[in-house]
């Protein structure tokens, strides 16, 4: 009882107070069970991912978000719903991330310039390690000033504070990726943030148009890379190819059919006579790991091919349900996924659903 009645009992005495017992019944509500009818209209704008002259494509982070829930394809890729870049006083994870990620990409394009690719010595790598730390310095300085001040393009203001502890640990992320390249030198340096887009022949009757920003192309003497930059905790081993396209495998590996995808797609375009290797740098454990190649059923994946007619079927499967009239955009079979989504809002389901 709070303190009201206690108060009441006690100036007025139990015998002229009645007291009575209510029971509330509590009844849970039952999940609500979303499903979206692929109606004319909708095919109609599904369809424009069909049309070359569309403007619209899909990418690696599509394929992902249909395998992860059907639901949330469509708020986003036919309905066009975007979440808004929540502004905070603080460098976030996300932040931090692109400030690695161009930091990385930045010092390689300077160094190449306007030529078709420059050789990466151990040389040229102890140089920037040992003696020219104000090229790095002023590349995070530009950088964090861009993604985390607002301050423009190539703003070089003093950094302070947070920012300025911030880029240190950045600084010592990247001369770490330095140091560990040196296991592959020589080695060549082609792009970064390369920018494809082509037309995906599907079956007989569907081709979709798709694009992708590769972090970055290299080469050894022997084989092509295909290297995405990770700061976040992303696996690097993976029971098999199709293991990564199971929507209730809660611990899906996501950047595998990442990668796989830029492969395949590079590979389509380029037609390269060299083995294409993907690889994650996960920028986080450097110190401790290195870098290492992905591990496929237990195999390191030095060349994509090895797997490609498994990541073939089930990429254009994903794709082809899609497109299917007859399958509706279902929420996610897990809902494992729904943890970090940004509709949860809207489709009322929460990982404490499971």
């Amino acid at each position: 009882m709070s303190r009201y009645p206690l108060q009441l009992l006690y100036l007025f005495g139990r015998k002229r107070i009645k007291h009575s017992l209510s029971v509330f019944k509590f009844q849970s509500f039952n999940e609500k069970h979303i499903e979206i009818t692929k109606t004319p209209e909708i095919m109609e704008r599904l369809n424009a991912f069909t049309n070359p002259d569309s403007g619209k494509h899909l990418s690696a982070s599509a394929i992902n978000n249909y395998i992860n829930c059907p639901f949330q394809f469509y708020l986003e890729y036919v309905e066009n719903f975007r979440t808004d870049n929540e502004l905070t006083d603080y460098m976030d994870s996300s932040t931090y991330g692109s400030i690695v990620h161009e930091v990385a990409q930045n010092f390689y394009l300077n160094l190449k310039g306007n030529a078709s690719e420059v050789k990466i010595t151990d040389e040229l790598i102890d140089h920037y390690i040992n003696n020219d730390n104000i090229f790095i310095d002023k590349l995070i300085t530009y950088s964090i000033n861009l993604n985390y001040n607002r301050l423009g393009h190539r703003n070089p203001t003093p950094l302070i504070g947070e920012a300025l502890v911030l880029s240190k640990i950045i600084k010592a992320t990247i001369r770490k990726m330095l140091e560990c390249e040196k296991a592959f030198t020589p080695f060549y340096f082609i792009d970064a943030e390369h920018k494809m887009k082509l037309s995906v022949k599907i079956n007989d009757k569907l081709s979709v148009n798709f694009t992708q920003i590769i972090d970055r192309i290299d080469r050894t003497e022997q084989t092509l890379r295909i290297v995405d930059y990770k700061t976040g905790i992303d696996p690097t081993v993976a029971s098999s190819i199709s293991s990564a396209f199971d929507p209730l495998n809660e611990k899906r590996e996501k950047a595998l059919v990442q990668l796989m995808t830029y492969c395949y797609l590079y590979g389509l375009e380029t037609n390269p006579d060299t083995p294409i290797q993907p690889l994650i740098y996960k920028m986080g454990s450097l110190a401790a790991d290195g870098i290492k190649p992905y591990k496929v059923d237990k195999e390191y994946l030095l060349d994509y091919h090895a797997h490609i007619d498994e990541f073939i079927n089930a990429f254009k499967t994903t794709v082809e349900q899609m497109f299917n009239p007859d399958i509706p955009f279902k929420q996610s079979p897990s809902a494992h996924h729904c943890k970090y989504c940004n509709f949860k809002s809207i489709c009322g389901r929460t990982a404490d659903d499971e």
